[in-house]
């Protein structure tokens, strides 16, 4: 029960705050430059916090202050491209999801995503409008 409650406390954890939350992917190897790149945030007065799966290369970033730092966060990480991998806007105000995709660039993975619902979903009933496909 314990170990349940702390990934429970950890999961929704960087939604307890207002402001951008984000998932992003990485390689597990690559975790010191994820920190480091996330520390660099800090030094520039960005309030950035990380929770994540080490062994699994993925996490959820808080990021509060000014919305225009927000959004340059996710167009950084998105530009990242050798460290950050698929970075999806989870919580964003309305302004921030004018400016950029929720959804990023899927590129050939988008393509594949499309291709896998039309066959299985092929009237398109499921998860309507809502999703990258």
């Amino acid at each position: 029960a314990d170990e349940s409650d702390l990934w429970r406390t950890q999961t929704r954890a960087p939604f307890a705050s207002e402001g951008l939350v984000v998932r992003a992917h990485w390689l597990p190897a690559q975790l010191d430059r994820v920190l480091v790149w996330l520390r660099g945030l800090g030094a520039r007065g960005i309030d950035a916090a990380l929770v994540g799966r080490v062994a699994m290369g993925l996490g959820t970033v808080s990021v509060g202050g000014a919305a225009d730092h927000q959004l340059d966060v996710v167009r950084a990480m998105r530009a990242t491209s050798d460290l950050f991998r698929h970075v999806v806007i989870l919580r964003g105000t309305p302004a921030i999801r004018a400016q950029v995709d929720p959804w990023g660039e899927l590129g050939d993975a988008g393509r594949l995503q499309a291709a896998l619902k039309g066959a299985l979903d092929p009237r398109g009933t499921l998860n309507a409008g809502r999703g990258p496909v």
